[in-house]
């Protein structure tokens, strides 16, 4: 027998071990962006700041925006100044350039996945004073034709002409970085082209930096550039991507090209917002990414090309007023069905092009169910999969109908519509079990849920009364417990009664169903317990009272791996009071010389003598079995063995069958007293 417990137990331990091993094995952690800041370089062709920085690592959610942040503090945040590279980039280095004004930064790359926002390292640089006339300019064509020049700088400038008779610079001529300034100059003498030139300066407001550029006059007549502005695509919220397609360069270099647009003039020019995609030097197609777009605003766009004749436009087109994109949502079934609730699955398939402030569940008992009527509602930042929304205050046996919704800026949409039905109410069913430690005016009576119902068990516990079939709340005695979330035994302690009268008992339990479930009834008679059954234990030389019943069935001996020393074989009160004093409370959990001596405080039937009898005393009892009454199991005996086990025996074949349990294991308790006394 002790082999086959043991190996029970080992058997059930490394089954439990594998469940919890294959369920911690399923957990996956969750993958984020990495990324790295990787340079800060001053470009002195351009005369910009130039970032690098490296995409390590996508993660598992899509990276909506990437780019770079800096400030004039450590550890700039987006929050600070950002240049946006867009979403969904490529594992990689990427590049961003800007112009500043002198000074200390410092520069972070940043990735943002929807929420955290992830930075590289932060690399501090200083940003030099520059001023620049770019060498895009060679010559100008005959008197009264004008053309441009540009002047990079992010400080106070202010640029002349050395032979402004001839070469003349039209208003702005001055400015204040950090950005590019474009210089009108034109031609004033006669049409003789004698090949005069002229030195345009920029000089710093305060003498410190300079830039030339010098001007000849030629005899070739400057010719523009062919352009043509092409439909726009990918229009959102904020931005459009609009093509142009350069068909003819002109006789002189491209030296910027793009898009310039305005929400008012309906001739866009490059004083209007613009796109600066540089020199070109080929025929062809080119995309412009326009940004700081108002919704509901319509746009005219267009195409722009500038050579030694100026800037050159294509035709105009309007970008329709920009519309919001809806998220897309859909249900995924129910589950976990109850009378009063149920679990509804949605599934966020796309977020739109504005951020989902709002989703869940929707539901009513008629068809097409909107958020005006019963609803869940998620506020927290929404990502592309699934969700579960608890569906509750439902009635019992009634269809209903649901939708998963969202919403964000361009209204609230809804999935197609499900229905579902929930179970009618089940009743629970209890079992009244036997009647124990019955004195005078108390006892003690067991009993057990054997099925919840479909809903939670409120109150449970047992009534009774005189009469047959007695009921809770109504005016019988009664026992309550509250919210019973599992199936088991339980037991109760029945006050107030009166000796040598019946008494009727029922088990009941009470859910949501309408109807409280009652077992069969249970008689008794509270007696007074004199004469107590005794018997005469010739080789211990005493007298053994024995309480009429079983105290207790199924308690565990006391906690395993505490060795306490109780291993008489004969003296059983000597092994309860140091199992007692060894384990006092025991963490809560009942054990069996705890219930023999919990009869002592107050006095069972008078006497505060009861213990838990040794291996010997269990004998002793077993050979007088037919006066002592009520055997059946296995019982606890208070010797103990070692740490881990303790000795038990059983009345099913001979009065000395004893076994060493674990202490943990479940046995029967039968308290004793003795009476050294009496023959």
């Amino acid at each position: 027998m002790k082999s086959k417990i043991k190996g029970s137990f080992w058997l059930i331990w490394i089954v439990v071990s594998s469940v919890i091993i294959s369920e911690s094995s399923c957990k996956k952690k969750e993958r984020i962006p990495k990324i790295s800041t990787d340079a800060a370089q001053y470009n002195a062709d351009s005369a910009w700041m130039e970032f690098h920085g490296t995409i390590l690592e996508i993660g598992d959610n899509s990276i909506i925006d990437y780019g770079f942040c800096w400030g004039t503090t450590a550890n700039p945040t987006i929050n600070d100044h950002i240049l946006s590279k867009g979403k969904n980039p490529s594992i990689g280095p990427f590049t961003a350039d800007t112009s500043m004004t002198a000074g200390s930064y410092h520069v972070r790359a940043y990735a943002n996945d929807g929420d955290p926002v992830y930075y590289g390292a932060d690399i501090s640089f200083p940003m030099q004073a520059f001023l620049k006339i770019l060498p895009v300019l060679q010559n100008i064509g005959p008197a009264d034709s004008c053309h441009h020049a540009f002047v990079k700088s992010n400080i106070s400038w202010k640029a002349v002409s050395s032979n402004p008779e001839w070469l003349s610079i039209k208003p702005p001529d001055s400015g204040t970085g950090p950005m590019t300034f474009i210089l009108q100059l034109c031609a004033t003498a006669n049409n003789s082209f004698d090949g005069r030139s002229a030195t345009i300066t920029a000089t710093e407001k305060g003498g410190a930096l300079s830039s030339k550029a010098t001007i000849t006059q030629s005899g070739e007549i400057p010719i523009c550039a062919t352009v043509i502005t092409q439909n726009p695509h990918e229009i959102g919220t904020s931005t459009a991507k609009v093509d142009g397609n350069i068909t003819y360069l002109g006789n002189s270099s491209v030296v910027h090209h793009g898009h310039c647009w305005s929400d008012t003039n309906h001739f866009p020019t490059i004083s209007n917002d613009t796109t600066d995609l540089w020199s070109a030097s080929y025929l062809g197609v080119y995309t412009s990414q326009l940004k700081n777009l108002i919704p509901g605003r319509t746009y005219y766009v267009r195409a722009y090309a500038t050579n030694y004749a100026g800037p050159c436009y294509g035709n105009v087109i309007d970008i329709g007023a920009l519309i919001y994109i809806p998220p897309q949502v859909d249900y995924c079934g129910i589950s976990d069905k109850t009378p009063i609730s149920a679990k509804a699955c949605g599934h966020l398939k796309d977020l739109g092009n504005t951020k989902v402030t709002q989703y869940g569940h929707c539901w009513s008992v008629t068809n097409n169910p909107t958020i005006s009527n019963y609803k869940t509602t998620f506020t927290d930042t929404a990502s592309i999969g699934y969700f579960y929304s608890q569906l509750t205050g439902l009635t019992p046996n009634t269809i209903y109908y649901y939708k998963a919704y969202a919403r964000n800026s361009a209204g609230t949409v809804y999935s197609n519509e499900d229905s579902f039905s929930t179970p009618d109410l089940e009743c629970p069913t209890v079992t009244c079990g036997d009647t124990i430690n019955v004195s005078r005016t108390t006892a003690i009576i067991k009993g057990s849920i054997d099925n919840e119902g479909n809903t939670l068990v409120l109150e449970y516990g047992h009534c009774w009364s005189r009469n047959p079939n007695p009921l809770y709340r109504s005016g019988d005695d009664s026992t309550t417990h509250t919210y019973a979330s599992l199936l088991g035994q339980y037991q109760s302690t029945l006050t107030g009664l009166l000796p040598g009268k019946t008494y009727y008992a029922r088990a009941y339990a009470r859910n949501s169903c309408g109807t409280i479930a009652y077992s069969d009834n249970q008689t008794f008679f509270p007696t007074d317990p004199s004469p107590v059954p005794y018997c005469f234990c010739s080789s211990l030389g005493y007298v053994l009272y024995a309480f009429p019943t079983d105290n207790f069935y199924l308690a565990e001996w006391g906690r395993r791996g505490t060795f306490i020393n109780a291993i008489s074989p004969s003296d059983g009160k000597g092994n309860t009071d140091k199992i007692v004093l060894a384990l006092q409370n025991n963490g809560g959990v009942l054990y069996a010389a705890k219930i023999c001596n919990d009869l002592n405080t107050p006095p069972t039937w008078g006497f505060n003598d009861w213990y838990l009898p040794s291996r010997y005393e269990l004998g002793c009892l077993c050979d007088n079995q037919s006066l002592i009454g009520n055997y059946s199991g296995w019982y606890w005996s208070s010797s103990e063995i070692d740490s881990t086990t303790a000795w038990r025996s059983t009345y099913t074949s001979s009065c000395y069958s004893w076994a060493d349990y674990g202490k943990e294991t479940l046995g029967n308790v039968r308290c004793v007293r003795k009476d050294a006394k009496k023959k």
